[in-house]
């Protein structure tokens, strides 16, 4: 056998390999987020009374279009004597003017922060003005559901081990292909994942849209981190090497405003990409380490962020390699196949998150162009990297659709 003959075996295997890898990772999503979805029973009803005191905590950054919505979501919560504390840092817009409105409600304190100091700085002084056991973190472009903050903190409640538990997040203005996909992202990139992180006991992300907190266990790792641009990811993984454990609920649902236009969206990727990468480095000494977290959570971050947009290229050769080896009908019947599969995984995240099926329609297009955006995503934060140093904390506008239907007397719902 000649070296380019061996070359080209090698090559062959580990794309087969490859692609195995990744259908078998799918696969033990799908499957560990059914057997999530099928063992879960709903918990009998509890007496809240006795619990201890519960705060949810609003930062907010020029945030005056969605903000009032937030609180009122929160003031609106079954669980009875919940305080609000809303966080201003240092907005140049009129949301310090809204927050001062809302402060006059006997259960919203109002803390300003002068100057803009970042979202980590904003929930460690909101934590420390709520003086709670037990803070529940709310983003000001999110809505909860009326049961959000309770089924958040029941889990905490009943097991003290618990240092954090992860609420349910969906994008709740449809109103285009670009914020359909991004559904489709949440729902079944996100959701499911954290379905079978759950049933691992790896969780790798409490979103700062909508998490409960043990205060404890936040100061025990020093506060909010602000060594990353994802503070949500870098406290959860601390938390967790730190010997505490991450839960997540699905019934604890929260609708949040995602990006309308491409340049918000981009915007809020380069962000998030940026973050994953400072994040997947700060923790690499935990990689293979503490349990399922080290041996599973971290290696799922660092593919899901970095690897898979390094191998996408090779779908280019792939196909030819395919079409080679066996002919263009074997490959239209692969594509066909991946396609199909693709479809039930969806649809299974769909159904476990009782959601419109309609948009499972959407996901065969999604899954061809959506990589390929993050790719691209990814290659910009690296020369924004090379050529600046630092990736920008670019703001994304805000519409406030969702919060105007929030504030309709509807509540929280999502807008098509």
């Amino acid at each position: 056998m000649g070296l380019a003959s061996l070359a080209s075996l090698v090559f062959d295997g580990a794309l087969a390999a490859l692609g195995v890898a990744i259908l078998l990772r799918w696969t033990a999503l799908a499957v560990l987020s059914a057997w999530d979805w099928a063992r879960r029973q709903a918990p009998p009803p509890v007496d809240p009374t006795g619990w201890p005191a519960v705060a949810v905590i609003v930062p907010a950054y020029n945030e005056a279009a969605v903000v009032e919505a937030a609180v009122h979501t929160a003031l609106a919560s079954d669980l009875a004597d919940l305080r609000v504390v809303v966080v201003d840092d240092g907005s140049t817009d009129e949301t310090w003017a809204v927050i001062q409105r809302l402060a006059d409600h006997p259960r919203v304190t109002a803390v300003a922060q002068r100057p803009n100091q970042g979202k980590p700085k904003a929930l460690d002084a909101g934590i420390k003005a709520a003086q709670a056991e037990i803070v529940v973190t709310v983003d000001a472009d999110t809505v909860l559901a009326p049961d959000a903050v309770r089924r958040l903190v029941r889990p905490l409640v009943e097991d003290p081990g618990l240092a954090a538990v992860a609420g349910n997040v969906k994008v709740g203005n449809r109103t285009g292909l670009l914020t359909v996909f991004q559904s489709l992202e949440y729902v079944t990139g996100l959701n499911l994942g954290r379905r079978a992180q759950h049933v691992l006991g790896c969780i790798t992300t409490v979103p700062g849209a909508a998490g409960a907190w043990r205060t404890t266990a936040v100061e025990a790792v020093g506060g909010v981190p602000d060594a990353t641009r994802i503070e949500d990811t870098d406290l959860t993984l601390r938390v967790q090497e730190a010997g505490w454990r991450v839960v997540y609920e699905p019934a604890a649902v929260a609708y949040t405003e995602a990006p309308e236009t491409l340049g918000g969206l981009v915007a809020q990727r380069t962000r998030w990409i940026g973050g994953y990468l400072q994040v997947v480095w700060l923790h690499r000494g935990h990689l293979f380490r503490h349990g399922t977290l080290g041996w599973l959570g971290i290696p799922d971050l660092i593919y899901r962020n970095v690897v898979a947009f390094v191998l996408l290229p090779l779908l280019i050769p792939a196909v030819f390699r395919v079409a080679a080896a066996f002919s263009w009908v074997a490959l239209l019947e692969l594509i066909f196949g991946l396609v199909a599969l693709d479809l039930v995984a969806t649809a299974l995240a769909y159904i476990e998150d009782r959601e419109r099926w309609t948009e499972v329609l959407w996901a065969p297009l999604r899954r061809l162009v959506w990589p390929w955006f993050l790719s691209a995503v990814l290659v910009r934060v690296l020369w924004l990297e090379l050529r600046r140093g630092q990736v920008p904390w670019d703001k994304v506008d805000r519409r406030g659709a969702l919060a105007r239907a929030a504030r309709d007397g509807d509540g929280p719902r999502v807008v098509r």
